[in-house]
C-alpha cells in the first residue's frame, strides 16, 4: 500500500536534534492512522515515510507503545494547549470555542480522523488511544455546557435541545474543518468561520447576527 503523500517527509541531510525528529515521527504516525488506521502504525512504514531506518525510529523511542502515547499527547496539545474560553456570556464563550477549534482541526486536519475512528480509539493494543474518547467527551461537556447556561439565561429560542445544539455545533466544526480554505489562508477561514457562526447563533436563537464587514 501506497504511503499517502502528506504522509512523505522530505529527508533530511545529517541528524536532526531529537526533539525535532520526535515530532516528525509522531506527525508521520498520525498521518497514516488517520489515512490507513491501525494497520499500518508499523515502525517499517513510519521509518518509510520519513527516509530512516526503524533502528533509527527506535533511537528516539523504546516501542511503539511509546510512539503510540506520543500520539495521543500530541493530539491532547493541540486540542487544548490553548485553554477552553471562559467568557461569562455562554454564547460568547461558545463562539470563541468554535473558531478555536475550527482553526486547530483545519490546520490539522488528520487528528479529526482519528477522533472519530471507533477503530483506532478501541484499540486493544493501545490503550492509550481510549484517551481520544476522554477528550471527545472533555469537548462536548464544555458546549453542552455554554449551551445549558444560554438556557438558563434564556437567550436561546427554545426548539433546539442542549443535545442536538452540541451535535450542530460539533458537526459545524468538523464539517468547516475540513473545506476547501487552504490551510494557512487565515483569513478565508475566519471569514468562512464567521458566516458559519451566524447561521449557528440564528439556529440557537432566531436572532440574527452582523457580519463583522465580510461582505
Amino acid at each position: 500500500m501506497a504511503i499517502p503523500n502528506p504522509c512523505i517527509q522530505i529527508p533530511t541531510t545529517g541528524r536532526l536534534r531529537t526533539e525535532k525528529r520526535r515530532t516528525q515521527i509522531v506527525e508521520v504516525a498520525i498521518c497514516l492512522i488517520s489515512h490507513h488506521g491501525l494497520r499500518e502504525f508499523k515502525a517499517a512504514r513510519i521509518a518509510e515515510a520519513l527516509g530512516v531506518t526503524t533502528g533509527a525510529l527506535f533511537r528516539h523511542f523504546e516501542s511503539m507503545a511509546e510512539i503510540a502515547d506520543a500520539v495521543v499527547a500530541h493530539i491532547e496539545n493541540l486540542l487544548f494547549a490553548e485553554s477552553l474560553p471562559s467568557v461569562d456570556h455562554p454564547l460568547e464563550r461558545l463562539e470563541a470555542f468554535f473558531k478555536q477549534r475550527v482553526q486547530v482541526i483545519h490546520d490539522h486536519p488528520a487528528i479529526s480522523r482519528i477522533l472519530l475512528s471507533d477503530q483506532v480509539i478501541d484499540s486493544a493494543e493501545f490503550e492509550c488511544f481510549k484517551q481520544l474518547r476522554e477528550f471527545r467527551k472533555r469537548t462536548g461537556k464544555f458546549i453542552k455546557q455554554c449551551i445549558e447556561d444560554a438556557l438558563q439565561q434564556q437567550l436561546l429560542n427554545g426548539i433546539v435541545s442542549a443535545e442536538d445544539a452540541a451535535v450542530l455545533v460539533v458537526g459545524a466544526v468538523f464539517a468547516l474543518a475540513h473545506s476547501p480554505v487552504q490551510p494557512g489562508d487565515a483569513i478565508a477561514l475566519h471569514k468562512q468561520g464567521d458566516r458559519i457562526w451566524r447561521v449557528l447563533y440564528h439556529n440557537l436563537t432566531g436572532e440574527f447576527l452582523s457580519s463583522h464587514g465580510d461582505g
